[in-house]
């Protein structure tokens, strides 16, 4: 397993409680994978650089969890079909904690 970090755009007009019915379907996910979710942290509504879906601003969620690397490909797959997510992005952490990113890859 390897550490992970998504950070997810959710539309602002997205209920409280259609954001937390989301953040549970996503932690059975990765605990359905052998994943650990380690934390979450809501940062709450912030204007986008550019319009995304004709959306100016945005709910930003920090997902960091651990998991293998086959079951990325799935979560990736349900925020793309998720009508609430207007964008997202995932990393493995390792490659975030100082190391560059070719040095990483030699061993």
């Amino acid at each position: 397993m390897y550490p992970y970090e998504s950070v997810l755009i959710v539309d602002p007009i997205v209920k409280d409680e259609d954001v937390g019915k989301l953040l549970e379907t996503l932690k059975d996910l990765i605990y359905n994978s052998q994943g650990e979710l380690e934390e979450v942290e809501e940062w709450g509504v912030k204007r986008l650089a550019y319009p995304v879906l004709k959306r100016t601003e945005g709910r930003y969620i920090l997902l960091k969890f651990k998991t293998n690397p086959q079951s990325i490909s799935t979560l990736e797959e349900k925020f793309k079909l998720s009508e609430h997510i207007i964008k997202y992005l995932t990393v493995r952490r390792e490659l975030l904690e100082g190391k560059p990113v070719a040095e990483s890859e030699k061993q």
